[in-house]
């Protein structure tokens, strides 16, 4: 099974949409969806940033990367 997709990037504004529901349509895609981001952030305490401090991540940006980590592993 692959996970590899080629994807055409001629004009970002043009293939956006369409990179974005391709997106949806796959497994991480279906993922993204089935989890209530901000409940989660709000259960975890994850601030949007923290006194000073350089996060350039969201809070659901941030979860995200940590899920897809895992994912990415196995």
């Amino acid at each position: 099974m692959t996970f590899q997709h080629e994807f055409s990037f001629l004009s970002t504004t043009e293939n956006t949409e369409t990179f974005y529901t391709r997106f949806l349509e796959g497994n991480l895609g279906k993922i993204y969806q089935s989890i209530p981001w901000d409940s989660l952030a709000e259960s975890f305490g994850i601030k949007e940033k923290y006194k000073d401090s350089k996060i350039i991540f969201s809070p659901k940006n941030r979860i995200g990367l940590m899920l897809l980590k895992h994912y990415a592993y196995y």
